[in-house]
C-alpha cells in the first residue's frame, strides 16, 4: 500500500510544527502544502506552494484538506493531519486495520465535545470563529434540509482517505464547495455532505488503537505570541517606550 501523509500551512498563524509526521517523517511520503514560497519544511518533507487562487488562507488551505485525490495520483491512502497535531499511530498498522473493516472512503475522529452541527455552529458564533453573516446562512440552509439536531459531528484534524473510494472525488467536491459557500469551519459541513452523498464517515474510535494524533500541539497563547511577533508589535511596543 502506498500511503501519503500530508499536512497544510496556509497563512502563517501559528509557527509550522516540525513533528506533525511522527516517527513516519522520512519512511513515508510527507508533504507539507503551502501558499508560502519561503518556507523551509524539515527533512524528509516535501513542500509543494499552491496559490490561493482569490481564497483567504484558511479556504485555500480546503482543497488539499478536502480534496486529496487531486494531489496523490500514485498513492492508494492519504492521512491528512491538521499541522497542529502530531502523528502517533503507525499509518500502515492504522490503514490495514481500516482494510479489514472493508476500506472506507474517509475515516475521521468523532467530535469529543459536541454531537451536532447546530451546537458547533453556535459554539463558532459564541468564540467568533468565523463570519457571523456565513455561519447563521449555513444554519437556515441545513435546516432547510431537514438536517436533525444530533447530526453526528467530527473531529477533523486526522482524517484518512481510501483514494480508490469511487465516491471520495465527487465528496470531496462537494464538501470544498460547502466551505467556499458557507464556513471554512469543515466540520460543519461534513456530516451535510456524508448525508447528501449517502456517505458515512467511518468513525475511528473503533479501531482500538489508542491516540492517534496528540493535538494540540501549540496552545492559544503560543499562537498569540507567534502572531504578534510576526506582526512586529512586540517591536514597535519596545521602541514607542525606550524614546
Amino acid at each position: 500500500m502506498n500511503i501519503a501523509l500530508y499536512t497544510a500551512y496556509f497563512g502563517a498563524h501559528e509557527p509550522l510544527n516540525p513533528d506533525v509526521f511522527g516517527e513516519a517523517m522520512g519512511k513515508l511520503a510527507c508533504t507539507v502544502f503551502t501558499d508560502d514560497p519561503t518556507l523551509a519544511v524539515p527533512d524528509g518533507a516535501t513542500r509543494v506552494v499552491l496559490p490561493r487562487l482569490g481564497l483567504d488562507p484558511a479556504r485555500a488551505s480546503r482543497r488539499p484538506k478536502l480534496r486529496p485525490e487531486l494531489y496523490f495520483e500514485e498513492s492508494d491512502w492519504a492521512i491528512y493531519l491538521d499541522n497542529n497535531c502530531r502523528l502517533l499511530a503507525d499509518p500502515v498498522e492504522l490503514v490495514e486495520r481500516l482494510v479489514e473493516r472493508g476500506a472506507p472512503a474517509i475515516s475521521v475522529m468523532p467530535h469529543p465535545k459536541r454531537a451536532g452541527i447546530y451546537e458547533e455552529i453556535d459554539e463558532c458564533l459564541a468564540r467568533k470563529k468565523d463570519s457571523r453573516a456565513r455561519l447563521l446562512e449555513q444554519r437556515r440552509a441545513y435546516r432547510a434540509l431537514g438536517v436533525p439536531e444530533r447530526s453526528g459531528l467530527f473531529a477533523c484534524n486526522f482524517i484518512v482517505y481510501n483514494l480508490a473510494a469511487p465516491q471520495l472525488a465527487a465528496f470531496g467536491s462537494l464538501w470544498f464547495e460547502h466551505v467556499l459557500a458557507y464556513s471554512r469551519r469543515d466540520q460543519i459541513s461534513l456530516p451535510v455532505v456524508a448525508r447528501l452523498m449517502d456517505l458515512s464517515p467511518f468513525p475511528l474510535d473503533q479501531l482500538g488503537l489508542g491516540a492517534l494524533c496528540e493535538w494540540p500541539v501549540f496552545h492559544d497563547d503560543e499562537r498569540r505570541r507567534f502572531a504578534k511577533k510576526r506582526s512586529g508589535a512586540p517591536a514597535l511596543f519596545g521602541r514607542l517606550f525606550r524614546r
